[in-house]
């Protein structure tokens, strides 16, 4: 069933599948090794109508939600998943996923402004 399932696949991917339907079936029971085998060639159509599609562009034009367009976004808080830096977060909105930087000031007690003492 394995090698009929392959031979419905573009020629390029039947190395690939060949190995990867067996070691699935490797691992399974005697009992459910026939269901699996039957699965695979049922599905065997819908894959090799997947494989021959072009591949999708990364660069796809996504919509923007109307009130993204107005500058309404929806930010939620996003920490990274820098283990090193678990402090480090930035904002991201939810629909059209903005990414917004959060800029960490800390208080000063006013020593560095003009006149504070420089030269007096």
């Amino acid at each position: 069933m394995v090698t009929l399932t392959v031979r419905m696949l573009p020629p390029g991917h039947r190395d690939r599948y060949e190995d990867e339907f067996r070691a699935d079936l490797c691992l399974l029971p005697r009992r459910r090794q026939i269901p699996q085998a039957t699965g695979l060639l049922v599905g065997a159509i819908s894959l090799r109508k997947a494989l021959k599609e072009p591949e999708m562009s990364v660069e796809m034009k996504s919509v923007k939600f109307w009130k993204c367009r107005l500058g309404r976004h929806r930010y939620k808080l996003i920490t990274d998943d820098n283990p090193e830096n678990r402090s480090s977060s930035h904002l991201e909105c939810s629909r059209c996923l903005k990414f917004k930087e959060i800029k960490e000031y800390s208080p000063s007690n006013g020593q560095y402004l003009a006149g504070g003492g420089i030269g007096m």
